[in-house]
């Protein structure tokens, strides 16, 4: 069995264990908190241009929305242990609203955080699991941006 052959079927034995365990979905989604629109697009921006990502689309028709372009990344070491040449990620931030009050309206802010690999010799993307270094990553932004929204005080309308 070549090379290429064994990286591949550790992937998708990989994939296969992390799907028993739950932890099988390349979505990492997570509750940020709770903001007014203006902060919740101020601090979705901000995080979006701190992590690096770029924008893609801005939505805030029925809800707000923020979606990043994917993004190169370089694969983390327990990704690079499965045989992953190629990482990427993208942000997709939204808000919907929670209630509102005579001044603004407030927003429940959710963040999913998209995976994708690609191992040696494939052409395609794997979008099936997140590794524990990915999540421990994505944890990091998480705490980042429910930090930011947590130092605003005052909620600004």
């Amino acid at each position: 069995m070549g090379r290429r052959a064994v990286l591949v079927l550790c992937l998708i034995a990989a994939a296969c264990a992390s799907a028993r365990t739950g932890s099988g979905s390349a979505l990492y989604r997570r509750e940020v908190g709770n903001a007014s629109t203006v902060d919740a697009m101020t601090l979705g921006l901000r995080i979006v241009q701190q992590f690096q990502y770029e924008i893609f689309q801005i939505d805030t028709v029925t809800e707000l929305s923020i979606l990043t372009h994917w993004k190169a990344r370089r694969p983390y070491a327990d990704e690079l242990a499965l045989g992953v040449t190629n990482a990427e990620s993208r942000l997709h931030i939204i808000g919907r609203q929670r209630g509102q009050n005579d001044m603004c309206a407030f927003y429940n802010i959710n963040l999913t955080l998209e995976n994708r690999v690609r191992v040696a010799g494939s052409a395609n993307w794997n979008e099936s699991t997140n590794t524990a270094l990915f999540t421990q990553g994505a944890d990091e932004l998480v705490t980042e941006f429910r930090r930011q929204l947590g130092d605003i005080g005052v909620r600004r309308c």
